[in-house]
């Protein structure tokens, strides 16, 4: 699900998947500052890459001596986040759970 929140200058746009910024429209200037997610040549807008940015040698790493798998990127942006508006300020959250 997509959340918009507005005021006089700016319209923003956020996903509760993976917390990602779908949109910042700058409603005065006409601007969209955020790709548009063309499926053709790139269908994401601005995903949050946690807790790591790049890939993993084999898709894992290791911790304490357990190995754990590890996709591209890390796994938030895959994650349904826990919206919170509160006064028109939009906020996530992820907490533990088995999909993480």
């Amino acid at each position: 699900m997509n959340t918009t929140i507005s005021n006089d200058r700016y319209t923003v746009t956020v996903s509760d998947k993976g917390a990602e910024l779908q949109s910042f429209y700058d409603i005065k200037a006409d601007i969209e500052y955020i790709w548009t997610g063309n499926p053709d040549i790139w269908k994401e807008r601005s995903p949050l890459l946690f807790p790591i940015v790049g890939k993993q040698k084999d898709d894992y790493y290791e911790y304490e001596g357990e190995q754990y798998s590890m996709p591209m990127h890390g796994f938030a942006k895959e994650c349904s986040f826990t919206r919170v508006l509160d006064n028109n300020i939009l906020s996530y959250s992820l907490s533990s759970s088995d999909e993480i």
